[in-house]
């Protein structure tokens, strides 16, 4: 069984914040507060996909 974001935050203890963690991730994103179920439901039920970020071409 592949792991959700929800597993993830779960596992480090995060649960009780976890709806106020989608509206505030749904406001970040400039999304209408009636997608926060949908982005709860998705984080809940998705599997997580892993990222691998490369930094390339910067002036830093």
């Amino acid at each position: 069984m592949t792991e959700t974001f929800y597993d993830v935050m779960r596992r480090q203890g995060i649960t009780r914040s976890f709806l106020k963690f989608c509206s505030l991730t749904t406001s970040a994103l400039g999304l209408g507060p009636a997608l926060v179920p949908r982005i709860a439901e998705a984080m809940e039920n998705k599997p997580r996909i892993p990222v691998l970020w490369l930094h390339g071409l910067e002036c830093t």
